[in-house]
């Protein structure tokens, strides 16, 4: 009997499997039939797994949120008073690295105080930060000692000022004058008028303790030389400036001269003693 070859199946030919489906994000290649070995591909973005980037942490002063699988986006915040230096966002790429680098979050910057006229200024200019001032010695300090950089980069206060120290104020001695300023470092200057002396300092200064550096003078009147009654006669009157001294002889003696002389602010009298002759 004669066979024609093709026209029975061939009893030795492979048994073969059911298609295998491609898995989810890939493919699949190769023969279906008994010993042969599929082949698996997956897209670039997945592996077997899915792809975990490293976790994302807080930057100091800061917050963050999101997950860290492929697709991922990752978001930074900053704290109140501080300002995001680089991008809020990075998303988890297929090679695990992540597409920006973290941020940071730096303090706001207030503007740097300076120190008021006669005094200085201390401290920082970052957010929380307390700058404090103070006032040479003799002055004093108008408005608030501290001021704290805020959140908006502004400032919790105004800046302050040294205004001078002040003294009491200086009158004039009697029969004087008295001239210059009151506050600290002004100097006053004493004088009297003519005909008297001034006893004490002539000036004084304004100290840092709101005290004077001495003492106010007086003005005393100047004092012309005692008068001696005249042989046979006799003197009253005193010898300050202004004062009238008089003369007068005894009974049987006649004056001879001013009966009156004055004392007067060189400290001469304004007339020579007179005599007392026989009548």
């Amino acid at each position: 009997m004669t066979i024609k070859m093709g026209t029975l199946s061939n009893p030795y030919a492979a048994a073969q499997c059911s298609p295998l489906p491609a898995p989810a994000n890939g493919g699949v290649s190769g023969s279906i039939s008994y010993g042969d070995e599929p082949t698996f591909a997956y897209d670039t973005e997945y592996n077997l797994a899915a792809v975990q980037c490293n976790a994302q942490t807080a930057p100091t002063n800061g917050g963050v949120s999101g997950g860290n699988s492929f697709g991922d986006e990752v978001t930074f915040t900053c704290d109140t008073g501080y300002n995001l230096g680089g991008s809020s966002t990075t998303t988890c790429q297929a090679d695990t690295t992540w597409s920006n680098s973290p941020p940071t979050c730096t303090a706001v910057q207030c503007s740097p105080r300076t120190a008021p006229t006669n005094g200085g200024v201390s401290g920082g200019s970052s957010f929380g930060d307390e700058v404090t001032f103070t006032c040479n010695s003799g002055y004093d300090l108008t408005g608030s000692a501290t001021t704290t950089c805020q959140a908006g980069g502004t400032w919790s206060n105004s800046d302050p000022t040294c205004t001078a120290g002040q003294c009491s104020p200086r009158t004039a001695p009697t029969n004087g004058g008295v001239s210059g300023g009151s506050s600290f470092g002004d100097e006053v200057t004493f004088t009297c008028d003519s005909g008297y002396d001034l006893a004490g300092s002539a000036t004084i200064t304004c100290q840092a303790g709101g005290t004077w550096s001495n003492s106010d003078p007086t003005c005393t009147a100047v004092q012309c030389n005692a008068q001696t009654a005249p042989t046979n006669g006799g003197v009253s009157g005193g010898n300050s400036f202004e004062d009238e001294v008089t003369f007068t002889c005894d009974t049987g003696y006649n004056l001879g001269g001013s009966a009156t002389t004055t004392c007067q602010a060189d400290r001469t009298w304004s007339n020579s003693p007179p005599t007392c002759t026989d009548i």
